[in-house]
């Protein structure tokens, strides 16, 4: 796989590959607490659980830029005007040989329907449709989680199906029914 740029650059936006440091775990980590409430219910990770000090977030981080490595996993860190912190945006379990991948994101509280998001997507699609070759994307989203559906479908992923049952939350203690999107190149081409 080829080396991705460190930092992808839209209108608003700037998504940049988030590298082990103890100040972006602690910035990361400052922003889950401030929107822990908003971000459980659809992940699970923002759980004290599992999330409880910076020193988790960096772990993320380390983990995140190894996976990088491998080329399994690219992480990108959301910044508005290239300062403030918003959220993450990731391409993960990332198949080189079937040249398809997933896109999964989340935000603070406060960024949200300000279409941050929308413009995050477009930016990743960019990047690994237009410069890796990359065939498909998918997004998996829960069911009861509108607003990460929405920005799928403002994206222009088609609605595949739900996937019955497809993860367990032990935080909330029951498996979960998601929705399936998908893009291909070809629907980005257009």
């Amino acid at each position: 796989m080829k080396e991705f740029n460190q930092e992808l650059v839209g209108k608003r936006l700037t998504l940049k590959l988030l590298e082990p440091s103890f100040d972006m775990a602690q910035t990361i980590f400052k922003t889950i607490e401030e929107s822990r409430e908003h971000l459980l219910p659809w992940l699970d990770w923002a759980s004290l659980e599992f999330t409880k000090t910076p020193e988790d977030s960096f772990i993320f981080l380390y983990k995140t830029a190894s996976e990088r490595k491998e080329g399994t996993k690219f992480d990108y860190g959301i910044f508005l005007d290239g300062k403030t912190y918003l959220g993450n945006i990731g391409v993960f379990d990332v198949d080189e040989k079937k040249r398809t991948a997933e896109i999964g994101y989340w935000l603070k509280k406060s960024a949200t329907r300000k279409g941050y998001m929308t413009e995050a997507v477009k930016l990743i699609e960019n990047e690994f449709f237009k410069e890796d070759g990359l065939q498909r994307f998918q997004i998996c989203c829960d069911v009861n989680n509108i607003a990460s559906a929405q920005v799928a479908k403002k994206c222009g992923y088609q609605l595949e199906g739900r996937l019955r049952k497809i993860t367990y939350s032990p935080v909330l203690k029951r498996h979960r029914d998601c929705f399936l999107f998908s893009k291909l190149k070809e629907d980005w081409e257009k």
